[in-house]
């Protein structure tokens, strides 16, 4: 077997996971998986969840602070790992996949961050609203091509945005990619456990 250089995928990930010593040792080992381990799916989640998030990065080239273009693409990622880990083959389920993905990968002080960092103001914030929220976004850009009026916050000033102006967002889109790359990384690792 070819040896395949892992450099990129390492430097990654431990710029998002500072300290995790194992970085090395978990991609080394997803590189060495083939289609018939059982584990192979962590190995797919560890690639998808790189080259995601590298197109959602890409999208700032695309066009301009359109923060929904660059939330598709982390969603998009989330949905797809959580589908993997759970060798989920049928279709259907997104919007219960991305609602699993923060509840299952997400540390507390991350699902913390994202229930009061996205919400309706005055109103009590759980996880799955802030997620439902976001994932609400995901949808008007994918079924209606809108993808302008979501924001998130920029210069520590909490946004009030989309079209239902009720909807507070005090979190960057820089602090919720944070999350989902570790959340991501999380889900290779458990996956390619014993």
């Amino acid at each position: 077997m070819n040896s395949i250089d892992t450099t990129k995928w390492i430097e990654f990930y431990s710029e998002f996971n500072p300290g995790e010593e194992d970085i090395n040792e978990i991609i080394d080992l997803c590189m060495t998986l083939s289609p018939d381990d059982p584990r192979y799916n962590a190995r797919r989640m560890m690639l998808q969840g790189y080259r995601l998030t590298c197109i959602s990065d890409a999208q700032c080239k695309v066009v301009i602070e359109r923060d929904p273009l660059r939330l598709l693409f982390l969603l998009i990622a989330a949905e797809n790992v959580s589908k993997m880990y759970h060798d989920f083959v049928d279709e259907g389920k997104s919007r219960a996949h991305v609602r699993g993905f923060f509840d299952t990968f997400c540390s507390d002080e991350e699902k913390n961050r994202i229930r009061t960092g996205i919400g309706e103001h005055l109103k009590p914030r759980s996880l799955e609203s802030s997620i439902d929220i976001l994932y609400d976004v995901r949808c008007d850009v994918v079924h209606e091509g809108m993808y302008y009026d979501f924001h998130f916050m920029t210069d520590g000033t909490p946004m009030l945005t989309g079209t239902d102006p009720t909807i507070v967002v005090s979190i960057t889109i820089e602090e919720f990619r944070l999350i989902v790359v570790r959340s991501i990384y999380r889900a290779v690792k458990q996956k390619i456990s014993p």
